[in-house]
């Protein structure tokens, strides 16, 4: 299955929280809109450990595929 997901999601994938992150297993293509992956390394930048958040959140992105818009 493929999906994409917005930043909140990822986010609670990231923290471990509710359901997210035994969802997102199901699915064997993950893409990230730009737009999310710009929040998330925003949000990794302005973290209280941000060195650990932003490996973290670069991980993430370099095993998932980049969904660009057109143009």
């Amino acid at each position: 299955m493929v999906a994409a997901f917005d930043t909140n999601i990822i986010a609670d994938v990231f923290r471990n929280k509710g359901e997210s992150p035994q969802k997102i297993l199901g699915y064997t293509d993950i893409y990230l809109p730009l737009v999310v992956t710009g929040e998330l390394l925003f949000g990794a930048y302005i973290s209280a450990d941000s060195t650990k958040t932003l490996q973290q959140v670069q991980d993430f992105i370099s095993t998932h595929l980049l969904l660009k818009g057109s143009g």
